[in-house]
């Protein structure tokens, strides 16, 4: 990734659910990134550069999965050990 390169998460339009997307930075074990809800058909372009700057990090990304209905929390995923190189 660049400064002008975008991660983008999207909620496919077939899911029932809200997604809220949490971005960790593993080797310092922090949270750098935490999305409003993501409505099924629509992406969210995340500027990892803005959040990481410059070098190679590995990140977690934890999606949280909520009912459209009752805001009620479902379900959560998450990808170890994504290592980024950011330039």
């Amino acid at each position: 990734f660049s400064k002008n390169e975008y991660l983008y998460m999207s909620n496919p339009k077939e899911n029932n659910v809200y997604f809220e997307f949490v971005i960790i930075n593993v080797d310092a074990n922090k949270e750098i990134f935490k999305s409003d809800m993501v409505p099924p058909d629509k992406a969210l372009p995340v500027n990892l550069y803005d959040l990481l700057g410059s070098g190679i990090t590995n990140i977690k990304v934890l999606v949280n999965t909520y009912d459209i209905e009752t805001m009620e929390p479902c379900t959560q995923f998450n990808n170890d050990n994504i290592k980024v190189t950011i330039k």
